[in-house]
């Protein structure tokens, strides 16, 4: 199956999939750092919280 793409259509797609590899990058970013961080950092039970496990 053929798919024509005009001019607009084709940048809509390559901003698309731009945003989508940043979102892939920042998420392997955060992911590195977060296996870096002390089990102790205060940051996990802010994460806790932020993510609806923490107690409070």
């Amino acid at each position: 199956m053929e798919h024509d793409l005009n001019p607009e259509e084709l940048d809509e797609l390559l901003a698309f999939e731009a945003e989508r590899r940043e979102q892939e990058e920042r998420k392997f970013e955060l992911l590195y750092r977060l296996e870096r961080l002390p089990a102790d950092d205060p940051l996990w039970e802010e994460i806790a919280k932020r993510l609806g496990g923490g107690e409070g």
